[in-house]
């Protein structure tokens, strides 16, 4: 598919029509804001930034394939996890953070959770190149996909490493070997499939060990799973009832719920929708529910391509952890997101051209 085809296909998708129309009700938002209207229209600017992205890696996808942006997230997330381990081992802030008594690698998001989530969202194709690579390639994969499950349990996030546990088992239930060029006639050897499941299982018990060392404060599952973030969500739908039509601005969050939240105030709700309701109103609140459901469907659209598992959970598991974290807010962070969804638009795109011995993902 030629470049200005592809563009003009992903721009009128769903997901980015709402990421553009997300920002541009970011940006009307200063006319009423409670806070500076500067806030408000550096993160209209972002928001349209992450659609532009979208666009533009999907378009890179269209030629391309999935596979290299993939690779880069990959490398990406290898570097940002190398940066936070060693920060950690030589307890140098912000890189590494101490926290609960125990120090964490927080690498250049200087957040622990952030980092594991990019570790998250690289681990589908680190586990694909284990079981599809050869030589070199899938060493550095191996050695990727450990560093990742070390940052993601080190880290101290359970949300995060529940993620990571949810990506392995999944492949060791999927086929993932011959998912996009099997062999000749779309046969499967016992190789490749009997790698992907002892790196599943080697991974598992990697995140065990690691999980239940001394000094790692995961606590038990059952014990608060909203992390004390129960308060700040009630703040937040008390706010959001006060002005619950056209919202108090965007990144006014903290500025407002403040008498709300009570004696220790948070910048961000750590819930997308609440937050967009609380700042956007009822029509910012319907965009972000709209984007949740159409990120979704592309990924459903795009689910017999090698999209699907390389790109399509960090698409998704970037925004279930909005439903509890603030990842949106870091650009960095968001960028990568939307380098997803664009190879999972583009994929979606090219579903019904894919050749006939290219096997689905059960």
């Amino acid at each position: 598919m030629a470049a200005p085809g592809a563009v003009a296909g992903l721009v009128g998708q769903p997901a980015v029509a709402l990421l553009w129309a997300l920002a541009a009700l970011t940006a009307l938002s200063a006319i009423w804001s409670a806070g500076p209207a500067v806030d408000a229209l550096r993160w209209a600017l972002a928001v349209a930034g992450y659609a532009a992205l979208a666009v533009a890696a999907g378009a890179l996808a269209s030629r391309t394939g999935p596979g290299v942006l993939a690779a880069g997230i990959a490398v990406a997330a290898a570097a940002s996890s190398a940066v936070g381990l060693v920060a950690m081992a030589l307890h140098a802030e912000p890189l590494a953070l101490l926290l609960d008594d125990s120090w964490r690698p927080a690498g250049p998001f200087e957040y622990p959770p952030a980092l594991a989530l990019l570790q998250v969202m690289a681990l589908p194709a680190l586990l694909w190149a284990i079981v599809r690579g050869r030589g070199w390639v899938r060493t550095a994969a191996g050695l990727g996909a450990a560093l990742a499950l070390a940052t993601v349990a080190l880290s101290g996030s359970r949300l995060q490493l529940a993620f990571a546990l949810l990506i392995l088992l999944a492949a060791a239930v999927a086929p993932i070997a011959g998912t996009a060029g099997a062999p000749s006639g779309g046969r499967r050897t016992a190789g490749p499939r009997a790698a992907m499941l002892a790196a599943a299982a080697a991974a598992l018990m990697l995140i065990a060990a690691l999980a239940i060392s001394p000094g790692q404060d995961n606590g038990p599952l059952g014990v608060d799973v909203s992390h004390g973030r129960g308060h700040t969500w009630s703040a937040a739908v008390e706010t959001a009832r006060e002005r619950p039509w056209l919202g108090s601005g965007a990144e006014t969050f903290e500025l407002v719920s403040a008498p709300n939240q009570g004696m220790t105030a948070v910048r961000y709700a750590h819930n997308l929708p609440l937050e967009a309701w609380l700042e956007l109103g009822i029509v910012g609140l319907a965009l972000v529910l709209g984007l949740f459901g159409a990120v979704g469907a592309a990924v459903w659209r795009a689910r017999r391509t090698p999209a699907a598992w390389l790109l399509g959970p960090g698409a998704l598991l970037f925004l279930a952890t909005n439903l509890f974290d603030w990842p949106w807010h870091l650009t960095g962070l968001g960028a990568v997101w939307a380098v997803c969804l664009g190879g999972v638009l583009a994929g979606g795109r090219e579903c019904p051209e894919l050749d006939s011995n290219q096997r689905p993902i059960p």
